[in-house]
């Protein structure tokens, strides 16, 4: 939100013609298809070399954990992988649907031979434990070749070591088993399918797992491999750390938890993905468990060195979409006497975030954010937020119970409306100490 703040006071500030260049930016776009399936979990990239079919170079690959919200947005339940256009954040289909339930995890992978690997944790109801459902395997065109289940128990995560440049030489898959709290290795050969080359290895264990009031299941989840030095990094969402496993892809018996590499529980609150970022560090999604979470840290995305050290962190938690502002609300924000100068502006910015709905700001918009009380009333007097995080918390919580009234407080329906998770929308009112008995 920041950021637009900025952008909008360089627009008032400088009139700029448009430019043929790539947004600076990152686009926004809804990962939900036509079924509504919701809770992306597994991202992946098609590399180059992928063999032409429903995928093209370059686009994502999005899988779903949940159901729609109209079946209950169950988790485990999800049965769709879409594709996305990377530059304009956009759907561009369906690469896979199958039959509920399925649950489509974080584990997700590709490989140049041609196929798509997915884990499978799924659940048959809002109340049910979570069961495994393996490996799916999917070839290019985004048909169900087998599903691997040697080797796996609840795939929370995945990393490939991926020969793909040697034709037919095969793969390795490091997957992470959120149901018994271990990391297996299996090797794959590709002769014009998929098949597994001899048993595989649980090369480590010990993490702990087990069930979570909030995300359904904790336990060893986002997994990164460094080919170079044969290092398996892995991110354990309830020991709340990430470790590494030396010798990856020869070690022939199970190292236990391996090496803890970062262990930072003011910024680690259930690490679940896990990727190296260009510059050579390692970032980090927090899951927010219910053993871990931390209200006033929610959705971090945590970077820290390879060495274990803290570099900074970034809440995605209230995931607003970009919006615009038209040309009459930006010739309002420009007339408008701007007494607390950059600080005001900003301000006004972060309220008009939360508070509109839709994906333009218009003239109508500001009217209720640009008001001031007279001068002598009670309200011109009332103490001001004493800090942004104040005035954005109180900005929040105004738009929840607002929110909360016009769906006569259903929660369900509230976190549909407001495009959250049931689970956050809980956290959100445990936070704010809202209840319908109070603010009804």
């Amino acid at each position: 939100m920041m950021g637009f703040a900025v952008l909008a006071l360089l627009s008032i500030g400088t009139a700029r013609s448009a430019i043929a260049k790539s947004p600076f930016i990152p686009a926004q776009g809804s990962t939900s298809p036509e079924n509504g399936d919701l809770n992306p979990y597994g991202l992946a990239i098609v590399p180059h070399g992928f063999p032409k079919g429903t995928l093209q170079q370059g686009q994502l690959l999005v899988s779903n954990f949940n159901n729609s919200q109209a079946a209950g947005n169950v988790q485990g339940e999800g049965s769709t992988i879409v594709t996305m256009d990377p530059q304009t954040a956009q759907p561009a289909g369906v690469f896979f649907q199958g039959t509920s339930p399925i649950g489509f995890t974080n584990a997700l992978g590709i490989v140049k031979e041609g196929f798509v690997f997915a884990g499978s944790v799924f659940t048959t109801s809002a109340s049910s434990p979570a069961e495994n459902g393996g490996l799916l395997v999917i070839d290019h065109r985004g048909d169900l070749v087998k599903t691997i289940m040697t080797g796996t128990n609840g795939p929370w995560g995945l990393a490939i070591h991926d020969h793909g440049d040697d034709h037919g030489a095969g793969a390795l898959l490091f997957v992470s088993n959120v149901l018994d709290g271990t990391v297996t290795r299996i090797r794959v050969s590709f002769n014009g399918g998929v098949d597994t080359v001899g048993p595989p290895t649980t090369i480590a264990s010990g993490y702990a797992f087990g069930p979570d009031a909030a995300g359904l299941v904790v336990g060893p989840a986002g997994l990164v491999y460094d080919a170079k030095r044969d290092v398996l990094y892995v991110a354990s969402e309830d020991d709340n750390e990430i470790f590494a496993v030396a010798d990856a892809s020869d070690v022939s018996s199970s190292v236990g938890k391996g090496t803890s590499v970062f262990a930072d529980a003011t910024h680690l609150h259930g690490p679940l993905g896990l990727m190296i970022a260009p510059n050579g560090h390692f970032v980090t999604a927090n899951a927010d468990p219910a053993a871990h979470v931390d209200p006033s840290q929610p959705s971090e995305l945590v970077e820290f060195t390879a060495d274990g050290h803290f570099v900074r962190q970034f809440s995605a938690e209230n995931n607003f979409r970009p919006k615009t502002l038209n040309p009459a609300a930006m010739d309002v924000l420009r007339r408008h006497p701007w007494r607390g100068n950059v600080r005001e502006l900003k301000n006004t910015i972060e309220r008009l975030l939360i508070m509109v709905e839709g994906d333009e700001i218009a003239p109508d918009d500001l009217a209720d954010v640009l008001r001031r009380p007279p001068e002598g009333s009670s309200a011109a007097a009332s103490e001001p937020a004493a800090s942004l995080q104040d005035f954005k918390a109180g900005a929040e919580r105004q738009f929840l119970v607002q929110k909360l009234r016009e769906h006569k407080w259903n929660i369900s329906a509230t976190a549909n409306a407001i495009g959250t998770p049931r689970s956050n929308l809980y956290k959100k009112l445990e936070q704010y100490q809202i209840t319908q008995e109070k603010d009804g």
